[in-house]
């Protein structure tokens, strides 16, 4: 089945509120969104945050002149092909989201010519999974009650796992807000926290871990910066709390050493950075060498699909469209959601998510080959 035609567009979607994050007040969301048409059958679709970055002008002057007239059925190695051609500019980040879109479109335009979910095309080792509902996003002058709120909101449509941000307060002050999260809660909600990058080093974590007295934390992830992998193997070795991290690496290789070197207690590989469902499934395999489950970054119209299709699956990440800090909705709509913290897989072919292309047009620019 021969690739007709590869096309890539930027969308930024503003958040009626800013919020605080790693320490950065984010006040849109830009994605990549990928269309690769084959000659005769269905299209597939793909995307992804571009950080800023010309994701999509990668993929229309780098990547769709080597994929126009191949075969969309041959994905590994349509996706050696890619990764050869970008090398040279960086193998991680701008570089490997663009392979990462072009990688989800192929394989749910794969999946749908083979008239099946994905998961089910990957293996499928189950048709639901757990989910995480992951919030307490913080917005100016908001304080403990909202994240208490909010919480209360997710425990009572039946999660059982959630997760709150934190590092945009002190240490002492981002452990109150758990603090009091966890009493509201009680002991049947389990609560992770999620610090992106923001502590300068393993002391620093330690402080909120000490800050927290008994609260119990299911993990505690990405503490430092991706690079700071010092810090990251000392706080793996003396924190009490299981370390989750993985979401800005990509390709297999940062996750080989990972888990060669103990400093993971759960991975957190996004496919849209990581090196789209080929590289994904590639380090989940790893992960399942070393019994390391597998918690992906958000994303859960690809994630879903991803964690039924393998034995590791720990819980897909939710963060509920009404709290309006990613947007994705906007643009694409996926089929189900989570009914009491589990996440069941749908019947239709490959993604099973449905654009508004009209939106996109509204919202988006398109890049054209040079």
């Amino acid at each position: 089945m021969k690739i007709q035609s590869v096309a890539a567009y930027t969308v930024r979607i503003p958040l009626p509120r800013p919020v605080a994050l790693g320490g950065m007040v984010i006040g849109e969301r830009e994605y990549v969104l990928v269309r690769v048409e084959a000659r005769e059958g269905p299209c597939g679709v793909g995307f992804g945050f571009t950080r800023g970055g010309p994701v999509a002008e990668v993929v229309a002057r780098i990547l769709a002149p080597l994929l126009v007239g191949a075969d969309a059925l041959l994905t590994s190695a349509l996706w050696d092909r890619m990764v050869a051609a970008t090398r040279l500019n960086g193998r991680a980040g701008l570089m490997m989201r663009a392979v990462s879109a072009v990688d989800i479109a192929l394989w749910d335009l794969k999946a749908q010519v083979a008239g099946l979910p994905l998961y089910q095309l990957l293996g499928g080792h189950a048709d639901a999974v757990p989910a995480i509902a992951s919030g307490g996003y913080l917005h100016q002058g908001e304080g403990p009650d909202e994240t208490i709120r909010e919480m209360e909101r997710y425990a009572g449509d039946g999660f059982t796992l959630v997760k709150v941000m934190v590092g945009a307060l002190a240490p002492h002050e981002d452990a109150e807000r758990v603090i009091r999260v966890h009493q509201a809660l009680g002991p049947g909600v389990r609560i992770a926290v999620d610090a992106n990058g923001v502590w300068r080093d393993w002391r620093e974590a330690m402080a909120f871990i000490g800050a927290l007295g008994d609260t119990p934390l299911a993990f505690v992830e990405e503490p430092f910066a991706p690079e700071n992998t010092l810090a990251l193997e000392r706080f793996s070795r003396v924190s009490p709390v299981p370390v989750a991290v993985g979401e800005t690496e990509s390709g297999r290789w940062p996750f080989r050493d990972l888990l060669a070197g103990g400093r993971a207690d759960i991975l957190r590989h996004d496919a849209t950075l990581v090196g789209g469902v080929t590289e994904w499934m590639r380090v989940a395999a790893m992960a399942s060498a070393w019994d390391i489950p597998v918690l992906p970054h958000w994303f859960p119209e690809v994630h879903g699909h991803l964690l039924a299709a393998i034995p590791n699956a720990m819980a897909v990440e939710w963060i509920a469209p009404d709290a309006q800090v990613m947007r994705l909705e906007a643009i694409v709509r996926a089929g189900g959601v989570p009914r009491a913290g589990r996440l069941t897989l749908g019947p239709a072919p490959g993604l099973g998510v449905e654009v508004d292309w009209k939106a996109v047009e509204r919202l988006g620019v398109r890049s054209d080959p040079a």
